[in-house]
């Protein structure tokens, strides 16, 4: 069985460790600082935005959601 993943505190983990606040990502990605926070609080984001966080924090994190196999069905 997989591990239920919570790309919001993946997300939230990401911005600590790269030392930028909620505001800075909201400016980044055109939304709200609250909006950010419930992103934030979500176990799911949708793809358009989670694509422009991935390109934001220059973090590709659709990866948490691929099981081991899937890169080898992944075609370039």
């Amino acid at each position: 069985m997989r591990t239920k993943i919570h790309i919001g505190k993946i997300i939230e983990s990401h911005l600590k460790s790269k030392n930028m606040s909620a505001r800075k990502l909201a400016d980044k990605i055109c939304c709200s600082t609250r909006n950010v926070y419930k992103i934030l609080d979500k176990e799911s984001v949708d793809t358009s935005q989670l694509q422009r966080i991935s390109s934001t924090l220059n973090h590709n994190f659709f990866t948490y959601f691929l099981n081991d196999g899937d890169f080898e069905n992944i075609k370039q």
